[in-house]
């Protein structure tokens, strides 16, 4: 990463392994890991947080590229709505992000998680290929983009691409709005 990292926070009251601390100070290495909690009122710090501070949360499951259809299916426009017709929205919706559209949609998606207190996320990779199925020309594109993204935001990223290589539960062959999914 290339912005600069915070190296001292001041916390009114931070929950550590022990227990509650009081106006205690966090050094950070140039990684952004904790190097030290010290207990002294009078140490400046470039951040001070004031309400109480607990370990970040880690979001251990996160499909980015679904962001774009949140408020489409949130809904059931019929009885007959189910987890068949969502995904078929799903493809929809998917079917023209390019990478500029994915790395924008992943960063407010990773800004928003960092404002609700994720510090991490676990990323399955889905969207692989190009609109026509075929790869682009830097076969990593859209996982770049997707990394490209999370340093943007400042959020820690651990990326699964995932194996999509069949069209159903009964061995069907992909169909064409699944084709960008296909990953060996």
């Amino acid at each position: 990463m290339t912005r600069s990292r915070l190296q001292t926070i001041r916390c009114a009251s931070l929950l550590t392994p022990a227990g509650w601390r009081r106006d205690c100070v966090i050094r950070l290495n140039e990684e952004g890991r904790i190097e030290s909690i010290v207990d002294d009122s009078t140490a400046t710090a470039e951040l001070i947080l004031t309400g109480l501070v607990i370990p970040g949360i880690p979001n251990l499951h996160s499909h980015a590229h679904q962001r774009a259809i949140v408020g489409l299916t949130e809904h059931r426009a019929a009885d007959h709505d189910d987890f068949w017709g969502w995904r078929e929205m799903m493809y929809r919706a998917n079917a023209a992000i390019n990478p500029d559209q994915l790395q924008d949609i992943a960063r407010y998606l990773y800004i928003e998680m960092l404002r609700q207190g994720y510090t991490s996320v676990t990323e399955f990779h889905y969207l692989h290929h190009q609109p026509n199925g075929l790869p682009y020309q830097n076969p990593a594109e859209m996982s770049e983009r997707l990394i490209a993204a999370a340093d943007e935001a400042g959020i820690a990223i651990a990326l699964l691409p995932v194996l999509y290589c069949r069209g159903g539960f009964q061995d069907e062959p992909l169909q064409a709005t699944q084709k960008r999914f296909f990953h060996t």
